[in-house]
């Protein structure tokens, strides 16, 4: 936790992130950085980071970042608010979601389903969830982590566990980058056609 409050206080930077983030970031930073031709023709994506995401997921500086008021989910990317949702749930949260707040959560998957890229991420692996041992509550993991498959049939919301914010960061720029090429391609071929 001590480690974790001096970042908070620091500048982010890409040394400071685990290296499967400063794997895809370095090179593109570096690149960026150096004014290579190609990287002019690339804008990374802007991650919007909802109003309300109390604890929001830390970026690094070379992802450009923007607090706004979101219809759903806690991160989207600019120009694609409509579009592209993630939910991020920590293990508290989650668990406190099944437990005492289910009927919100609920209409909060329903509005998700219009979303074109859509995802619940939650922060705690899944054998972390599946396992109980939580420390803060009394709930059964296996009925917590049923609600999250249930979730998942029931409103076409796949759930992802990754070990941390992180690694939830990384996979949230991972997301945005490869959708914004996916439809920049659709769009092109829609002007081709």
């Amino acid at each position: 936790r001590e480690k974790g409050s001096r970042i908070a206080r620091k500048r982010f930077h890409v040394g400071m992130y685990p290296r499967t983030l400063r794997t895809i970031l370095d090179p593109f930073s570096r690149r960026l950085r150096e004014g290579h031709e190609d990287m002019k023709k690339i804008t990374p994506p802007t991650i919007i980071i909802d109003t309300r995401e109390q604890t929001p997921l830390f970026f690094p500086a070379c992802v450009p970042t923007r607090r706004a008021t979101l219809k759903t989910g806690d991160y989207s990317i600019a120009g694609y608010e409509s579009e592209f949702t993630v939910e991020r749930k920590s293990l508290p949260d989650l668990v406190n979601t099944v437990i005492h707040d289910r009927e919100r959560f609920e209409r909060e998957l329903e509005r998700m389903q219009t979303y074109r890229f859509r995802r619940l991420l939650i922060t705690a692996p899944w054998s972390r969830v599946l396992s109980g041992d939580y420390g803060f509550s009394m709930a059964n993991g296996r009925a917590v982590m049923a609600s999250v498959h249930a979730f998942e049939v029931r409103y076409g919301v796949p759930a992802v566990f990754v070990d941390g914010p992180q690694a939830a960061a990384t996979r949230v720029v991972w997301w945005a980058r490869y959708y914004v090429r996916e439809r920049e391609k659709e769009e092109e071929l829609g002007k081709t056609k």
